[in-house]
This record gives C-alpha cells, sequence and structure tokens, in this order.
C-alpha cells in the first residue's frame, strides 16, 4: 500500500469489484488533535493512491458506503447524510429533520436502513441525479424498544436498481427487551416475530448472503448460524469458540461466510480472519494490525495498513491443471501444456503429445484459455494463451473469437490491476461489470488516457469515446493555460472524434469559480449547431452575440427564442437597443409586438423616433379601444406625432377630419337622441345613412357641405338608405326634383326599386334611363318587352332585338320577328 494510515483509527468504506477505499476518522477512537478540524475523508485506490481529500459539513461521522455507482454516502450522527462521488463533489443530501442521534445503521445497494435514538426505524432510498436532497425517506417502524437493540440488517432487495421497491429488515433487540432472545422481521406494513419459527438466542450479529435466501448470525454462545431467510431451516451452526462477536460478519459470495476480530476485540497485535466454508470446512487468516474486508461475488478483499489482497477459493480448473498428483492422468490442458514446453525446446515429442490429444484438442485449447483467464501474473497468462495458440493452430475450423476476446480482456485487466491503477479486478468480476463500466470508473478516476486506449483497443461504440474526451475536456478547461491554447488542444483532441458538442464543455468552463466566460465565448464558437449556440449565450448573459448567431442561423423560430427569453429578462429599453442595429431580428420583434404586445412596439416606435410608426399605432388602438372616452386621446396622439413630421400633412387632416366627424356625431347623438351615432365607431357615409334613417335630410345635407362629398357619393349613399329603410316617398320624390340630372343615373334607381319589388316606381324611372341598350334590358326585368321593342327597333338594334326574343315569351316572339324583318 502507497499510504500511510493507520486503521486502527479510522472509520473505512470499501466499495466492491475493486472500487475506491474512504477512510476517516474513527470519532469513537481518541487521538491527539493540534486543533478542532472538521471531518476530512480521504478516498484511496486498493494501493493505496490519494484520488482526493475533501470535507464535509457535519457533526460527527456514523458510518460511511459505497453505491453500485461508486457514490460515497456518508451518515453523520444528527442524521444528515451525504452523497459524494469520489472526487467529493456533491451528488445527494437528506437531513432526517429529527431531534434524535443516529444508532445503528445498515446499508443496501439503493438505500440505507437507520435506526434513531427515539427507536424509530427509517429508511432512505438513493436516487442519484444531478440535482441535490431528492431522495426518498420512509418510516418503516416505531421499534419502542428500550434499550438499543443489538444489531440490525436489512433484507437486500430483489431489484438493486428498484428504489421503490420495499424493503424488510431484521431486528435484534436488546436482552433487556427480549431476555429469551428473538429476532423481529419489519416492513412497512407488519412486524413478524422469528422467535416462534427459530432456536436462536440473543443475536449480536446479522449478515444475509447476496440473493437474500440465507442468513448468517452470531449468537449467544459464540456459535455461526446459517439458516434461511424465514428462519425455518438451519444449513449449519459452526462454534468459534470466541464469546466476543466478530467486529464484521459478511458473506463471499453465497455460500462462504466470513468473520473478523481486530486486535482491540482479542487484547493481540493480530486480527484474525474466520473463513466458513459449506460443510462446515473452515479456515482462518492472522495478520498483524487491523484488517477489513469487503466481500465479492467470487473473492473477498482484505485491505490492512501496508497491503491489500484478494482471497477466493482456487478456480476448478487451474486446480486440475497445476495439482501435481502422480496418482491421477494428467487432463487435456496439461498435455497440452506439455507440449507447448517441448515445442518451445524443440523436442519432438511435442508433436507426439499433440497427436495422444486426437479428438480433445479443441477442449484442451478452450481449458488452456479459461486457465489463462484465472491467472494474475502476466507471465503466467502469456506461457497458457501461447500454449493456447500453439494447440488451435492444429485444429481445423477452429472458431478464434473466445482466444481473441480473452487476449483483449486479460490485457485490459492487466491495465487495471497495476498499482497506479488500483482496480484489481477478477475475470468474473470483470465479466459481471462489462468493459463499458470499467472504462466509466476509469473516467471518474480522471484517467482519461487509459480509458481512451482501452476504447480504442476494444472497438468501443463512439458514444463511449465521445463521453471520454467531454469529460477529458472538462478538466482541460481548468488547466492553467491560455484560452487560445485551451481551445486549441480540445480542438484537435475533438478531431479524431467527429461530432462532438462544444456546447458542454463551454458550458463548464462558464460554471467554474470564477467563470472562464472569454474560454467559453471561444468553444461555442467551434459548436456546428446554432441552436446549442444560442441557448447557452443566452444563459450567459449575452444577448447580442446570441441573437448575432440565431440571426446568422437564418432560423427564425431561434430568432423568436432568443427575443423571448431577453424580453423576459431585460429591459425594455436594452432589448431595443440590442435589436435596433439588426434588421432581421428587428423586423421579427416589429411584427410580434404588432400582434402580441401593442405597448411595447410603441415604446420601440417612440424610442426610435419612428413618429408616423406612432402615428399609425395611434390609429390602431384608436379603432381596437373598448372605452369611447379613451378614443380622443388615440387620436390625438396620431395627430401630435403626425404635426412632426413635414411629410405627413395629409395623415393630418385626415384625422382632423375624424375629430370634426366625432363632434358631428355626438351633437347628431344628442339632438336626434340616437345614441347609435357615438357607439358604433361609424364613418361619414354609414354616418349620413343614419341621419337619412332618421330622416334628418337637413342635417344630411349639411354634412355634405362640411365634409365636402361628391354629389356622386351623397346620391349613392342617400339612394341606399331611403331604399333599404323604405322611405319611398321621399325618395320618388327627391328624384322628381333632380329632374332629368341625375348624378349617378337612373339605372342604379331602377334596380334599387326592383330589388325591393316596387314595379310600379320601377317604371316610372326606366324610361329615364339614357342608353337604350340599358333602357331595353330593364323593360324585359320588368315585363315591358313591347316598349322595349319599340324602343329597339326605333334606334334600329337588330342584335337587342334578337336579345329581346331570347327573353320573351312565346306569344311575343312573333312581334319581335316582325321588327327584326322590318329593320333588317
Amino acid at each position: 500500500m502507497r499510504w500511510n494510515v493507520e486503521l486502527e483509527q479510522c472509520l473505512v468504506a470499501i466499495a466492491p469489484f475493486g472500487g475506491p477505499i474512504a477512510i476517516t476518522r474513527n470519532p469513537g477512537v481518541l487521538v491527539k488533535a493540534t486543533k478542532p478540524s472538521k471531518p476530512a475523508i480521504g478516498v484511496y485506490t486498493s494501493s493505496g493512491l490519494l484520488i482526493s481529500q475533501f470535507t464535509q459539513q457535519g457533526s460527527s461521522i456514523h458510518s460511511m458506503d459505497w453505491t453500485q455507482e461508486e457514490y460515497l454516502v456518508t451518515l453523520f450522527t444528527d442524521g444528515t447524510i451525504f452523497s459524494s462521488d469520489i472526487h467529493g463533489n456533491l451528488r445527494g443530501y437528506e437531513s432526517l429533520a429529527v431531534q434524535a442521534e443516529v444508532l445503528l445503521a445498515s446499508y443496501h445497494p439503493r438505500g440505507v436502513v437507520v435506526l434513531l435514538s427515539n427507536m424509530q426505524l427509517l429508511h432512505v432510498a438513493y436516487r442519484m441525479g444531478g440535482e441535490k436532497k431528492i431522495w426518498n425517506v420512509s418510516v418503516l417502524a416505531n421499534l419502542g424498544f428500550k434499550e438499543k437493540p443489538l444489531c440490525i440488517q436489512v433484507v437486500p432487495p430483489r431489484d438493486d436498481y428498484d428504489d421503490t421497491s420495499s424493503v424488510q429488515v431484521l431486528v435484534s433487540p436488546d436482552p433487556v427487551d427480549s431476555p429469551q432472545g428473538t429476532l423481529y422481521l419489519y416492513d412497512e406494513t407488519q412486524k413478524i416475530d422469528l422467535g416462534t419459527q427459530t432456536t436462536l438466542s440473543h443475536v449480536y450479529k446479522l449478515a444475509i448472503n447476496p440473493k437474500g435466501t440465507q442468513v448468517a448470525t452470531f449468537s449467544e454462545g459464540g456459535y455461526v448460524n446459517i439458516v434461511d431467510i424465514n428462519m425455518k431451516k438451519y444449513y449449519a451452526k459452526f462454534g468459534t469458540k470466541s464469546q466476543e462477536a466478530p467486529r464484521q460478519l459478511l458473506w463471499c459470495g453465497n455460500d462462504v461466510v466470513v468473520c473478523v476480530w481486530r486486535p482491540d476485540q482479542l487484547n493481540c497485535p493480530d486480527s484474525i480472519v474466520l473463513i466458513i466454508a459449506p460443510g462446515q470446512e473452515h479456515t482462518s487468516i492472522k495478520h498483524e494490525g487491523d484488517i477489513h474486508v469487503i466481500g465479492e461475488i467470487d473473492c473477498m478483499r482484505l485491505v490492512m495498513n501496508t497491503e491489500c489482497g484478494l482471497f477466493g477459493k482456487v478456480p476448478s480448473c487451474t486446480r486440475d491443471t497445476f495439482t501435481f498428483d502422480p496418482e491421477i492422468p494428467d487432463t487435456d490442458v496439461t498435455v497440452l501444456l506439455d507440449a507447448f514446453r517441448d515445442f518451445e525446446k524443440q523436442r519432438a515429442s511435442s508433436v507426439k503429445s499433440i497427436r495422444q490429444l486426437s479428438g480433445k484438442l479443441e477442449n484442451a485449447v478452450n481449458g488452456c484459455i479459461d486457465v489463462a483467464s484465472c491467472e494474475w501474473e502476466p507471465e503466467q497468462q502469456q506461457f497458457l494463451l501461447k500454449a493456447a495458440h500453439y494447440g488451435k493452430s492444429f485444429c481445423k475450423g477452429y472458431d478464434s473469437d473466445k482466444y481473441v476476446d480473452t487476449c483483449k480482456s486479460l490485457r485490459v485487466l492487466n491495465a487495471v490491476r497495476s498499482a497506479d491503477v488500483g482496480m484489481p479486478l477478477t475475470w468474473d468480476q470483470y465479466q459481471y461489470l462489462s468493459s463499458q463500466v470499467v472504462i466509466d470508473r476509469l473516467i471518474n478516476r480522471k484517467l482519461y488516457h487509459l480509458a481512451y486506449k482501452m476504447s480504442t483497443y476494444l472497438d468501443s461504440p463512439a458514444n463511449q469515446i465521445k463521453k471520454i474526451l467531454v469529460h477529458w475536456a472538462y478538466e482541460k478547461v481548468q488547466a492553467k493555460l491560455t484560452d487560445d491554447e485551451i481551445v486549441k488542444c480540445i480542438r484537435e483532441k475533438f478531431k479524431e472524434c467527429p461530432g462532438i458538442s462544444y456546447k458542454d464543455v463551454a458550458e463548464r468552463a462558464w460554471k467554474l469559480r470564477p467563470p472562464k466566460t472569454s474560454l467559453a465565448i471561444k468553444l461555442l464558437e467551434k459548436e456546428p449547431k446554432a441552436a446549442l449556440q444560442v441557448s447557452l449565450l443566452i444563459d450567459m448573459q449575452e444577448p447580442e452575440m446570441a441573437l448575432q448567431k440565431a440571426v446568422e442561423s437564418g432560423d427564425t423560430d431561434l430568432v423568436y427564442l432568443v427575443m423571448l427569453r431577453l424580453k423576459r429578462d431585460v429591459k425594455d429599453d436594452a432589448l431595443i437597443r440590442t435589436l435596433s442595429n439588426k434588421p432581421v431580428a428587428r423586423d421579427l420583434f416589429l411584427s410580434y409586438c404588432e400582434h402580441l404586445d401593442p405597448r411595447l412596439l410603441r415604446k420601440y416606435y417612440a424610442t426610435e423616433q419612428l413618429h408616423h410608426q406612432t402615428a399609425f399605432q395611434a390609429i390602431r388602438d384608436y379603432f381596437t379601444e373598448p372605452d369611447d372616452h379613451k378614443k380622443p386621446f388615440h387620436l390625438q396622439e396620431a395627430k401630435d406625432n403626425f404635426a412632426k413630421r413635414k411629410d405627413r400633412t395629409v395623415e393630418k387632416d385626415l384625422i382632423l377630419e375624424q375629430e370634426k366627424l366625432l363632434k358631428k356625431q355626438e351633437e347628431y347623438a344628442k339632438k336626434l337622441n340616437e345614441p347609435r351615432f357615438t357607439a358604433m365607431q361609424m364613418g361619414v357615409a354609414a354616418t349620413m345613412k343614419m341621419l337619412f334613417k332618421l330622416k334628418a335630410f337637413k342635417e344630411a345635407d349639411k354634412m355634405k357641405s362640411e365634409f365636402g362629398i361628391s354629389d356622386k357619393m351623397f346620391t349613392w349613399v342617400k339612394l341606399k338608405a331611403l331604399s333599404k329603410y323604405g322611405h319611398w316617398s321621399e325618395l320618388e320624390s327627391w328624384i322628381n326634383k333632380l329632374g332629368k340630372k341625375c348624378p349617378i343615373g337612373f339605372r342604379p334607381i331602377f334596380d334599387e326599386a326592383v330589388k325591393y319589388d316596387r314595379t310600379t316606381m320601377a317604371r316610372a324611372f326606366v324610361t329615364k334611363i339614357e342608353d337604350y341598350a340599358e333602357r331595353c334590358e330593364a323593360m324585359c326585368t320588368i315585363g315591358m318587352f313591347q316598349e322595349a321593342i319599340k324602343v329597339a327597333e326605333t334606334e334600329r338594334d337588330v342584335g337587342i332585338l334578337e336579345a329581346i326574343r331570347g327573353k320573351a315569351p312565346a306569344d311575343m316572339k312573333g312581334m319581335v320577328n316582325d321588327a327584326i324583318h322590318r329593320v333588317g
């Protein structure tokens, strides 16, 4: 071990699968301190290399444990729980918020069960993520005991990846609360007394195998009992000859139980590790100083002051191959190894040994590969793989995939097992985790070069390589180099794997403390996707640059996104200044405001001194204003703004005329007792129509002269109004006064009479239509065919006569034909 640590004075948490080791001072051990300090936690590799050292806010650390993702969970005695990665970065936080101290804790892969001094049993389910305080705390039970229980043990959930699944907890009460000794099984719904199902006395230690099917107990009298989870079936009972409960009771795999006694318990300088295998086979290990043990899926890892080692069952293939027993015939693998040794020494007996394996050579090769995968020494691995390669050269059609995969995997394992990396994985552990998980763990340790080389060597997916490069870039932006040097370095690396986004790296640079904003902007310049550039620039409070990128992209939706974010986050004046010199964005902004935010549009016009646009907007507001009392103010605003422009006199005069109209309408509303003059937003023509409806002819004539309405327009309006409202006598009297000169002619008068079925009036005015063709057509419309024939014959127009013949009834077609004959 490369550390200088005394484990006797420390709390230790070891991560499985060759994971890191977390160490902090044990608050229960008195040591000489120079000054008060917060609890410092050191994270080491299995070879004793320091990965990180950090402190956490809290009172006194009760215990620590690792999650499957290699997050360190730290439980304080006041009920505060922190989760951090191996570098001390906070990943989760929870406070139990109770006025009680933590007595006991039992961890499982997705959570921890905590027993408080008020005898409340809580379960905290981990949910790792980017946010803080996202864990789920639930109350399992209120035990109601008088004394602290001897021990508790959580039953691992069946699904390690389901943080919502219910958990069960075994509790061994103190003799005060249970003189005869028993075990209770608690979950969220029930409490089961297992004392009626077992003869166990007081249980001081509990351990449940990874499958959750068997329980190992250390009970009164120094016995280790192995029973099923329901306490109905005994598998073994082993006497340890120790009345002191071991400091650790754990499982190695699913069938081996391990007890660990430390020197302070034995009053001697050695620690003892007792290993109990099925059939009560056992062995023990003695070592000077403290020992901490963690069970793995196929072995156990021992951490000591000066070394770290693995202890496990020798694989059967290795035992069969290297066990020397003259009475047992050599295995096929042994024969192949002897043949290879002879081959290396250039002996002819090598070929004889190969012939001896006729029909079994392929099995021998596969067996040799299996043995190599279980070896730790690279020299021995190489020898076995060379022997396998030699043997497979004599096998026709041999599939070399297994050989190649094993060679690659062993090369990876040898790399991570080295002291510089400190990840002692066995073959079975590597197969369980997969190469991708191992690479992710190298990334977490910031071993980017090794992770990158491993990924390219194993032909990992492109996403895996991108992930490595991005995390490397996260670290690179913190380097003490110039911005240009960092950007150049990152760009050169990213060229090796096209398609990597610069946005996340730029965001990491910006979020540093203090932020490297200029570096983030330079990195964003390399980002090909405008949407990613814009979103981060907005968050970085760089509105002008974000807007420029959005405009350059040609994506109007992106421009609108920037504008809306700016509208929300900055003041109106700042937004207008930003848009003033960007025509595309400005036009989109004006279109948006015109439909959705007229207030901001008016402010833009006022700021940019666009007086005519302000006036037009005031006119639009005038027509949409629901409050009649406010309408004059909009007109006044429009008039004032038009007055500021010398080229807008026409518009100004129109507003003056509109104001005069409004005054007239108010006058008519009072004089004629008709509120609709002011309520219906009528123009000049509509106002005159209303006057004609009310037979206010004098007011209408006066309005004609005051507003300069032409004779034609006045005649049209009066004709339409009188006919619509049925004032036919007034209409006829008025037309007769006009004599033969009607400004619009007599055809419109005729049409109005026909439209409202006033046939008599239509016959009276049809003869006044000046154009004879229109007169003939109008006569046919009201059945005056004889008169129409006479007019057409007088004008000697055969075409009109033929048109009349097409419309005339059958009894008059002869008259039309005679007229055509006379004309023709």
